[in-house]
């Protein structure tokens, strides 16, 4: 679990260049969800 201070944040952590690796990664070795939740 992340957290991130606001959602514009966490939005430009998910689609910057440094995450893109991992998701990348992830795709391809596994069956995931990712939930994006504000306010919790």
């Amino acid at each position: 679990m992340l957290e991130f201070p606001d959602m514009a944040r966490l939005e430009a952590f998910y689609h910057g260049p440094d995450y893109a690796p991992l998701i990348a990664m992830r795709q391809a070795a596994t069956v995931s969800r990712v939930a994006l939740v504000e306010g919790v």
